[in-house]
């Protein structure tokens, strides 16, 4: 019996005649095929992630962070928040057997920068940081939908959980400032993501499972409002 060939990455998928057009592409899906990333893959993910660094780094310079220290705030803030937060995605969609790669896009890119350039002008420290999504590709019900879709907000809000308790323990140190940030972006990006609107999470999570929805959102919101008037104060 012939062994059937699995790919794993976009741009090694040949063109299938007669295919389904939905997913025009020769891949088993439906079985787990475990973790894995393609060369292209990891570029549009060191963009995206140095671009969002870039960013935070300027826009905590500007607020009077020294460089050594915001340039290592704006690199963890990523790392613990956006790639950890598209990796959640990623690799929940793959543990259902559907192909799913990272892709960065030039808009939202560009959109990084310009509200990064908004934030300095005006003194106002925010970014809308959207560089690029997780892409699945792949048979899917509404509850493999919702799980995927609700797997990047729960590893926000776990991250922020987690570093919420160390931010009370180091409060008055450096390293205190560090987790404060670090759960102030995790809890603010698990709430953004889990409005129930247009492309973000929310939406899909909320047709799926309105319950788990809530029972996430309500305790990030929480934890964001407890940690912002927290965080500056310091």
């Amino acid at each position: 019996m012939k062994k059937r060939k699995v790919y794993y990455s976009f741009h090694d998928i040949p063109s299938v005649r007669g295919s389904n057009p939905v997913y025009p592409y020769a891949y088993s899906y439906g079985e787990s095929h475990g973790w894995h990333f393609s060369e292209t893959e990891i570029k549009h993910i060191l963009i995206a992630m140095f671009t969002l660094a870039f960013a935070f780094s300027i826009i905590f310079i500007s607020n009077g962070w020294d460089i050594l220290s915001a340039v290592g705030m704006g690199f963890l803030g990523i790392v613990s928040s956006f790639l950890l937060h598209e990796l959640g995605h990623k690799f929940t969609a793959q543990r259902f057997g559907m192909w799913a790669e990272f892709r960065a896009y030039p808009m939202g890119l560009l959109t990084v920068i310009i509200f990064m350039l908004i934030s300095i002008s005006t003194g106002f420290p925010i970014i809308f940081a959207a560089p690029g999504a997780v892409y699945i590709m792949g048979p899917a019900g509404r509850r493999e939908i919702g799980i995927v879709s609700i797997a990047g907000p729960s590893v926000n809000f776990l991250i922020a959980l987690i570093s919420f308790p160390l931010f009370l323990i180091f409060y008055e140190s450096g390293i205190g400032s560090l987790f404060g940030m670090i759960c102030l972006i995790n809890s603010l990006l698990a709430v953004f993501n889990l409005i129930p609107l247009g492309p973000l999470d929310g939406r899909k999570v909320i047709e799926w499972n309105a319950l788990i929805w809530a029972a996430l959102l309500i305790p990030s919101l929480i934890l964001l409002v407890a940690v912002e008037n927290m965080v500056y104060l310091i």
